[in-house]
């Protein structure tokens, strides 16, 4: 008798902590398919660059991990006839969210070269990682992406992208066109070397469900040079 209680007891604490282990992996972005974001550039002066849609188009799971195929769009132009389109990866997996690095391409003006029939263009990239008790004062690894451009077999350039020094600052609500958010603010210093080396210091915030709300650059003197904001979310 004594055993088969014993037994009972195992098999319920099993029972309690599988659901916690299952909930314990936090996406910094929208998990459900069809899900869409909208995300306005604008320059130092507050006037709009480029649009950028997310939209999540297949969630599945690969072992322990939960991945979501994003398909990424830029318009580039006002009319919204001049698009670039790319897709990417998000997974979530042992208490840990991992971002393709390859969704900070358009940060970087690079939709241009990546029209151009004569540019090819060769991306290696880190994950950006954001652990699921994160919280105020935590300090998270680097990431590097390498972007290698030339034209029939031939390197022209390589660019590499080093985002380091990133810190969790604060839990601040955040109000966006897309509503109103309590997240992650995040600082963090992105190197750029390329013909020449380029440092700038940047700042986001992130939410849970949601993603980056608003991100910010600073050049090294600490002047405004462009952000982004969350403008529409569609679930």
């Amino acid at each position: 008798m004594k055993t088969l209680q014993i037994v009972s007891t195992l098999i319920l604490l099993i029972g309690l902590i599988s659901p916690l282990q299952a909930q314990d992996c936090k996406f910094f972005f929208p998990s459900e398919e069809g899900t869409e974001l909208e995300i306005t550039f604008y320059n130092k002066r507050g006037k709009v660059q480029s649009v950028q849609t997310q939209k999540i188009i297949n969630k599945k799971q690969t072992g322990d991990a939960t991945v979501l195929d994003v398909r990424q769009t830029m318009n580039t132009d006002n009319k919204g006839e001049d698009e670039i389109s790319t897709n990417y990866e998000v997974r979530c997996e042992d208490g840990k969210f991992y971002m393709d690095m390859k969704s900070f391409i358009s940060n970087m003006d690079m939709g241009q070269m990546q029209q151009s029939g004569d540019v090819e263009m060769e991306i290696t990239a880190d994950s950006w990682v954001f652990p699921s008790d994160m919280e105020v004062g935590m300090t998270l690894p680097p990431t590097t992406m390498e972007m290698k451009m030339g034209a029939s077999g031939f390197n022209m350039m390589t660019t590499t992208v080093t985002m380091k020094n990133w810190k969790v600052e604060a839990r601040e609500t955040i109000t966006t066109p897309a509503g109103t958010f309590d997240a992650f603010k995040i600082t963090y210093d992105t190197e750029t070397k390329s013909m020449m080396k380029v440092e700038s210091e940047n700042t986001l915030w992130l939410a849970e469900d949601v993603g980056v709300v608003r991100a910010e650059n600073y050049n090294k003197r600490g002047k405004l040079q462009g952000y982004q904001e969350l403008t529409d979310i569609s679930r």
